[in-house]
């Protein structure tokens, strides 16, 4: 099958690769109530006001000196807003584990500073505690609102500081938030924008069809913390379809997960296996570790009768797996986001986006050899989003796609 993807003399021209002829495609909601002890109701002991850092010194073409003074404008903004609140200022993890916090830089004064886990997991933690959550930009305040709680970005205010092509990223990324979302003035009054769960149980029927045809044990693959919430959700909806039904837990490793500790995580799954992350690269060692983790997937005790259900589905680690173990139901958990990326008719610039050796090195000799599904990879130089898709249609390759 021909390469999926067009080089134009300034474009990557991404083609449509979703097959309309099957029926496999289901929309559904992760049922985030389920998270929280109220259900997302009104908590009157909702006392936390969440201010997630950023790492503005990874976003190329930032001014810093300006990006700092207008997070100070954005924090003196909640000071006033949320006056007698118990004010936390959580850091970013990888900004915080390079030295590069830009906390020293701030004015953080009546801010308690948190632990510098992933939001997804203080989100879990505190859940029944937060009575809102800001950012300057950070994408942890997306999952706050998906999550159910007031949640609000300085998007459209600190976007100042930044080159054009990493505003348009930026704006491109939260595209279809809510304008309740954003908070384009340090004049405009703070109103509540929490979602209201509305779960018309598209998820639990979809769950329990595939639990009818497949009794074994559910893998659950995570490739990154950003889903941790959405995981942890669709393993305790499994929990209440079928008790008794195992949930094993599946992570590749990298950076943030360094900050998360496994006991907090631990008491939501049956067992957790963790594996490297893969880089696509030409180094030896780097393939080789390729090779291993790939034989180290095809000897997992999946059996025919166990379900895989993979969150966003993407990665060499996600690949062995959906490729490996063909007569087990495999199930694409996406995002509408990460879908539209991934399967829809694409163009991106040469300017902006690149494809590694590396990469296609991967795509075109590696992944046939492992008898793996052909991928294609783009990296966005800004470090907004990567391109990552498969070859086939996703609806080929899975049995079910599920698009939250």
């Amino acid at each position: 099958m021909a390469n999926p993807v067009s080089f134009g003399m300034k474009d990557f021209l991404l083609k449509r690769l979703i097959n309309d002829k099957k029926d496999n495609i289901q929309k559904v909601s992760i049922p985030f109530g389920i998270l929280a002890g109220d259900n997302g109701t009104e908590n009157n002991e909702r006392r936390m006001v969440v201010f997630l850092g950023d790492n503005f010194r990874d976003l190329s073409g930032t001014d810093l000196k300006e990006a700092t003074r207008i997070s100070n404008l954005c924090l003196n903004y909640v000071r006033r807003q949320c006056a007698g609140f118990d004010l936390c200022y959580k850091p970013h993890p990888r900004a915080h584990s390079t030295g590069a916090d830009e906390a020293d830089l701030l004015d953080l004064s009546g801010f308690k500073i948190e632990d510098a886990t992933v939001a997804e997991l203080f989100y879990l933690k505190n859940i029944e505690k937060i009575k809102y959550v800001f950012a300057a930009c950070s994408m942890g305040s997306v999952t706050a609102y998906d999550m159910g709680l007031n949640s609000y970005t300085f998007l459209n205010i600190i976007s100042a500081a930044f080159d054009p092509e990493t505003r348009k990223g930026k704006n491109k990324v939260l595209k279809d938030m809510p304008p309740e979302f954003f908070i384009d003035s340090f004049e405009q009054p703070l109103k509540e924008n929490k979602k209201k769960f509305n779960d018309d149980g598209a998820l639990e029927k979809c769950i329990r069809d595939v639990f009818f045809q497949k009794r074994g044990r559910v893998w659950l693959f995570l490739g990154g913390t950003a889903d941790l919430a959405n995981a942890a959700a669709i393993t305790m909806l499994i929990k209440k379809i079928n008790p008794g039904r195992a949930v094993d837990l599946i992570i590749v490793m990298h950076n943030r997960w360094s900050v998360v500790p496994m006991d907090d995580i631990r008491g939501y799954f049956d067992n957790i296996f963790t594996l490297p992350r893969i880089f696509y690269s030409l180094r030896p060692v780097k393939i080789f570790r390729a090779i291993k983790t790939a034989r180290t997937i095809k000897k997992f005790p999946i059996q025919p009768n166990d379900i895989i259900l993979e969150i966003q589905g993407l990665g060499f680690a996600a690949d062995c797996f959906t490729s490996y173990f063909p007569k087990s139901t495999r199930v694409a958990i996406i995002s509408g986001e990460v879908f539209d990326i991934s399967c829809e008719e694409q163009r991106y610039s040469r300017d902006i986006f690149r494809t590694r050796p590396g990469a296609t090195f991967f795509n075109l000799i590696l992944e046939p050899i492992l008898g793996i599904e052909r991928t294609q990879w783009l990296e966005d130089r800004r470090r907004i989003y990567n391109v990552d898709r498969y070859v086939r249609p996703i609806n080929d390759i899975f049995d079910y796609v599920w698009k939250f």
